[in-house]
C-alpha cells in the first residue's frame, strides 16, 4: 500500500498507457511527453481567502501550480477532481489487490508443498490408532 500511494510509478503508468494517446492525449503513440504538465494542477491566486492570501511579491504572479489532478480555474467543475485522478485511484487499488494476491500465493505455495506433519509421525499415529482399535475390541 505504501508503494501504491507514495510512489509516482502508478500515475506515470496510467498516463503512459491511457492519457498520452487518443481520446485523452494528443499523441498517436504511447509517450511520456506532457506528463509533468498533466500532473500539475493550476490554482488562481485571486481565489485564496483573505487569510490565506500570499504576501506581496515583486513579481506579477496570477496562478500557481501544485501536484494534483484537478480541473483548472474557469472550468465548469473548477478545482474538482478530474478523470485522470479517478483512473489513478482505480489503478492504485488494483495494484494493491494484485500485490496482495501475489504475496498470498507466494506464501501459500510453500505451506502447501511442505507438510505440517512428517510421514514418520503420520505412520506413528496410524499405528497407535490401530493398537487402540485392537485393545478396545
Amino acid at each position: 500500500m505504501i508503494i501504491a500511494f507514495s510512489s509516482d510509478m502508478i500515475p506515470r503508468l496510467v498516463y503512459y498507457w491511457s492519457f498520452s494517446v487518443f481520446p485523452y492525449g494528443h499523441h498517436s503513440n504511447h509517450t511520456m511527453q506532457g506528463y509533468i504538465e498533466s500532473s500539475l494542477s493550476i490554482f488562481n491566486i485571486s481565489d485564496f481567502s483573505d487569510r490565506s492570501m500570499p504576501m506581496r511579491t515583486p513579481y506579477n504572479i496570477t496562478t500557481c501550480r501544485y501536484r494534483d489532478f484537478r480541473y483548472p480555474p474557469g472550468h465548469a467543475m473548477q478545482y474538482e477532481y478530474n478523470v485522470y485522478y479517478w483512473h489513478v485511484i482505480a489503478a492504485k487499488l488494483a495494484f494493491i489487490i494484485v500485490m496482495e494476491h501475489i504475496v498470498y500465493l507466494t506464501n501459500f505455495r510453500p505451506s502447501y508443498v511442505i507438510p505440517d506433519v512428517t510421514l514418520q509421525v503420520k505412520e506413528q499415529i496410524r499405528r497407535e490408532k490401530t493398537l487402540t482399535q485392537v485393545i478396545l475390541h
